[in-house]
Protein backbone atom coordinates (compact mmCIF):
# COMPACT_ATOMS: atom_id res chain seq x y z
CA UNK A 1 0.00 0.00 0.00
CA UNK A 2 2.89 2.76 0.78
CA UNK A 3 4.29 1.88 -2.46
CA UNK A 4 1.29 2.50 -4.23
CA UNK A 5 0.84 6.22 -1.98
CA UNK A 6 4.32 6.95 -3.19
CA UNK A 7 3.95 6.27 -6.72
CA UNK A 8 0.80 8.19 -6.71
CA UNK A 9 2.45 11.07 -4.80
CA UNK A 10 5.17 11.46 -7.78
CA UNK A 11 2.66 11.17 -10.50
CA UNK A 12 0.55 14.03 -9.08
CA UNK A 13 4.29 16.09 -8.12
CA UNK A 14 5.47 15.77 -11.70
CA UNK A 15 2.02 16.52 -13.53
CA UNK A 16 1.89 19.94 -10.59
CA UNK A 17 5.06 20.53 -11.94
CA UNK A 18 4.84 19.82 -15.39
CA UNK A 19 1.70 22.17 -15.20
CA UNK A 20 3.54 25.15 -12.87
CA UNK A 21 6.32 25.22 -15.52
CA UNK A 22 4.42 25.50 -18.94
CA UNK A 23 2.77 28.43 -20.33
CA UNK A 24 -0.44 27.68 -21.99
CA UNK A 25 -0.21 30.47 -24.05
CA UNK A 26 2.60 30.82 -26.24
CA UNK A 27 2.92 33.69 -28.42
CA UNK A 28 3.56 32.81 -32.12
CA UNK A 29 6.67 34.39 -33.81
CA UNK A 30 6.69 37.32 -35.71
CA UNK A 31 6.21 37.42 -40.00
CA UNK A 32 9.37 39.50 -40.79
CA UNK A 33 11.44 41.58 -37.67
CA UNK A 34 9.79 40.99 -34.48
CA UNK A 35 7.82 44.19 -33.83
CA UNK A 36 8.99 47.26 -31.15
CA UNK A 37 8.19 46.37 -27.48
CA UNK A 38 4.20 48.20 -27.31
CA UNK A 39 4.44 50.98 -24.87
CA UNK A 40 1.54 53.12 -23.41
CA UNK A 41 1.97 55.60 -26.97
CA UNK A 42 3.12 53.66 -29.57
CA UNK A 43 0.00 51.41 -30.64
CA UNK A 44 -3.52 51.49 -31.76
CA UNK A 45 -6.46 49.32 -31.02
CA UNK A 46 -8.49 48.07 -33.96
CA UNK A 47 -12.55 47.22 -33.43
CA UNK A 48 -14.50 46.03 -36.44
CA UNK A 49 -12.70 49.19 -38.13
CA UNK A 50 -9.89 51.64 -37.28
CA UNK A 51 -8.55 54.89 -39.01
CA UNK A 52 -4.77 55.14 -38.46
CA UNK A 53 -3.38 58.92 -39.31
CA UNK A 54 0.21 59.60 -41.18
CA UNK A 55 1.99 62.58 -41.22
CA UNK A 56 4.48 63.42 -43.71
CA UNK A 57 6.58 65.91 -43.63
CA UNK A 58 10.24 67.46 -43.86
CA UNK A 59 10.91 66.36 -47.22
CA UNK A 60 9.56 62.21 -46.37
CA UNK A 61 9.53 62.05 -42.85
CA UNK A 62 6.76 59.86 -42.04
CA UNK A 63 5.53 59.17 -38.56
CA UNK A 64 2.71 56.92 -38.12
CA UNK A 65 1.61 54.31 -34.77
CA UNK A 66 4.01 51.57 -35.72
CA UNK A 67 2.03 48.87 -33.89
CA UNK A 68 -2.11 48.14 -35.01
CA UNK A 69 -3.69 45.59 -32.56
CA UNK A 70 -6.41 43.79 -33.40
CA UNK A 71 -9.08 41.65 -32.06
CA UNK A 72 -7.04 38.69 -30.81
CA UNK A 73 -10.37 36.65 -31.50
CA UNK A 74 -10.21 33.85 -35.05
CA UNK A 75 -12.65 34.74 -37.27
CA UNK A 76 -13.23 38.39 -36.33
CA UNK A 77 -12.95 41.23 -39.52
CA UNK A 78 -11.39 43.89 -39.51
CA UNK A 79 -11.03 47.10 -41.57
CA UNK A 80 -7.68 49.12 -41.35
CA UNK A 81 -7.71 52.66 -42.77
CA UNK A 82 -4.80 54.83 -43.04
CA UNK A 83 -5.07 58.33 -44.26
CA UNK A 84 -2.52 60.75 -44.67
CA UNK A 85 -2.92 64.03 -43.06
CA UNK A 86 -0.06 65.96 -45.60
CA UNK A 87 -1.78 67.26 -48.25
CA UNK A 88 1.31 67.23 -50.51
CA UNK A 89 1.67 63.22 -50.32
CA UNK A 90 -0.51 60.10 -51.55
CA UNK A 91 -0.08 56.18 -51.86
CA UNK A 92 2.06 55.06 -54.41
CA UNK A 93 0.06 53.57 -57.34
CA UNK A 94 3.27 53.60 -59.25
CA UNK A 95 3.63 49.87 -60.95
CA UNK A 96 6.34 48.05 -58.79
CA UNK A 97 5.84 50.04 -56.08
CA UNK A 98 2.44 49.75 -54.56
CA UNK A 99 1.23 51.45 -51.82
CA UNK A 100 1.25 48.79 -49.22
CA UNK A 101 3.59 46.20 -49.18
CA UNK A 102 2.43 43.23 -47.24
CA UNK A 103 5.81 41.60 -47.09
CA UNK A 104 5.36 37.73 -46.31
CA UNK A 105 2.09 38.11 -44.88
CA UNK A 106 0.15 38.40 -47.98
CA UNK A 107 -2.38 35.62 -46.87
CA UNK A 108 -3.34 37.58 -44.00
CA UNK A 109 -3.88 40.70 -45.29
CA UNK A 110 -6.10 41.54 -48.37
CA UNK A 111 -5.70 43.63 -51.10
CA UNK A 112 -5.21 46.96 -50.55
CA UNK A 113 -7.76 49.53 -51.39
CA UNK A 114 -5.67 53.25 -52.91
CA UNK A 115 -7.67 56.07 -53.35
CA UNK A 116 -5.14 59.50 -53.47
CA UNK A 117 -4.50 60.26 -49.33
CA UNK A 118 -6.68 57.30 -48.32
CA UNK A 119 -6.40 53.13 -48.12
CA UNK A 120 -7.83 50.38 -46.62
CA UNK A 121 -6.95 46.76 -45.85
CA UNK A 122 -9.24 44.48 -45.01
CA UNK A 123 -8.22 41.50 -42.98
CA UNK A 124 -9.45 38.29 -40.72
CA UNK A 125 -7.69 37.07 -37.47
CA UNK A 126 -6.38 33.58 -37.82
CA UNK A 127 -3.25 33.16 -35.55
CA UNK A 128 -4.31 35.42 -31.96
CA UNK A 129 -1.24 37.69 -31.40
CA UNK A 130 0.57 36.74 -34.47
CA UNK A 131 2.93 39.92 -35.81
CA UNK A 132 2.43 40.52 -39.31
CA UNK A 133 5.46 43.53 -40.91
CA UNK A 134 3.97 45.76 -43.54
CA UNK A 135 5.61 48.73 -46.01
CA UNK A 136 3.45 51.80 -46.27
CA UNK A 137 4.78 53.57 -49.81
CA UNK A 138 4.20 57.12 -50.09
CA UNK A 139 4.98 59.45 -52.34
CA UNK A 140 5.05 63.49 -53.06
CA UNK A 141 2.42 65.19 -55.78
CA UNK A 142 5.90 65.99 -57.48
CA UNK A 143 6.95 62.40 -57.56
CA UNK A 144 9.17 62.35 -54.80
CA UNK A 145 9.21 58.97 -53.62
CA UNK A 146 9.79 58.57 -49.99
CA UNK A 147 11.75 55.71 -48.11
CA UNK A 148 9.43 52.89 -47.30
CA UNK A 149 7.77 52.88 -43.44
CA UNK A 150 7.56 49.31 -42.11
CA UNK A 151 4.99 49.16 -38.93
CA UNK A 152 3.23 45.99 -37.67
CA UNK A 153 -0.50 44.42 -37.41
CA UNK A 154 -0.90 42.78 -34.56
CA UNK A 155 -3.46 40.08 -34.66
Amino acid sequence: MRIITLLATVIVSAILVGCSTTSEFKVPPPVGRAPPPQTSTNWTTCGASCTVYVQVANECKIDVTPLIVLSGTPGNKHVIVWVIQSSEYVFSTAAGTPAFDPKGSGEFFGPASVHGRTMHVDVTVATPHLSHEYGLNIVKKNGTVCPKYDPYVIE
